[in-house]
């Protein structure tokens, strides 16, 4: 164990470790700024803390799966897409992966949270083609105004969704994919769980490993490693994020009347979990 020496913080009142090793230093820092936004969520801060965070080398691969689904469903489109992105947050997939896209693309992206796709609008400007709605996810009607999509993606969508909307929002998505049209969902999956406590074990769990992973394949920034921890946080208490077991989510599916045609794990690529189906997944659905 490092040696530490300790000091009182007068302004939080309560001991805090003085570190004489620098790699612990950003423990300090995550302690302080954990202590200063209490309860909060990163949902409820500044945009850029989530948009920082989502840029990690993890998510990246995983929106380069997500990528490559679309490509492979729609190959033979070349005069052009359109893609609805349900529960888009910042706009980071539009931004980065859609941008520069092969044909033409016309992108909708519908989000709740308003200071998320004020922030997504300001980084996308220039592209008149990519529409940002303000509204419910799971009850939004888009194909009432752009007609039926292409695609439908939800990036890390379905586990904002209180647990008893998640048919519904399914639903809903299926009725935007036009015939023949393809779904992209990735989705972080944990363990099962029946009651509070089993929930927040199931949700730390997931996420300890996943931050040690993230941390043991690239330096992160102080915000990224905050808004992990504090991801770890609302997946544990079910504040914002309601997890849930995949087995759940296929039963949420089959009721929804859709059918899952491929599935890509992308994390993690051993059995520590003793659960094959506990972690990142991409699942291509009709």
């Amino acid at each position: 164990m490092p040696m530490l020496s300790i000091l009182r913080d007068r302004k939080l009142g309560r001991l805090l470790p003085k570190v004489r090793y620098p790699y612990a230093q950003p423990y300090v820092k995550l302690s302080q700024r954990a202590d200063e936004t209490q309860g909060k969520s990163i949902y409820e801060m500044d945009p850029s803390i989530y948009d920082q965070y989502i840029c990690i080398d993890m998510e990246k691969r995983n929106f380069d799966q997500v990528l490559s689904s679309i490509a492979k469903h729609t190959a033979k489109k070349n005069e052009g897409i359109k893609i609805l992105d349900l529960c888009c947050g910042t706009g980071i997939f539009p931004r980065y992966w859609l941008a520069d896209y092969r044909v033409p693309v016309t992108y909708v992206g519908v989000d709740i949270n308003l200071s998320f796709l004020e922030f997504a609008a300001r980084n996308m400007q220039s592209r008149h083609d990519f529409k940002f709605i303000c509204e419910d996810a799971a009850k939004v009607r888009a194909d009432k105004k752009f007609g039926k999509f292409d695609v439908v993606i939800a990036t890390s969508a379905y586990h904002h969704i209180k647990d008893e909307e998640k048919v519904n929002f399914l639903k809903n998505l299926k009725g935007h994919l036009r015939r023949g049209g393809i779904g992209v969902i990735y989705e972080k999956f944990v363990a099962s769980f029946h009651d509070p406590a089993e929930a927040a074990k199931s949700g730390s769990d997931f996420y300890s490993q996943r931050i040690a992973d993230i941390m043991k394949e690239q330096k992160i920034s102080e915000t990224q490693l905050f808004a992990l921890h504090n991801e770890l946080y609302l997946t544990s208490v079910r504040k914002d994020e309601y997890k849930v077991p995949y087995a759940r989510f296929a039963l949420d599916m089959e009721k929804a009347g859709l059918k899952i045609v491929n599935e890509i794990k992308l994390w993690p690529n051993d059995e520590r979990f003793n659960d094959p189906k506990i972690g990142d997944f991409v699942i291509e659905f009709r």
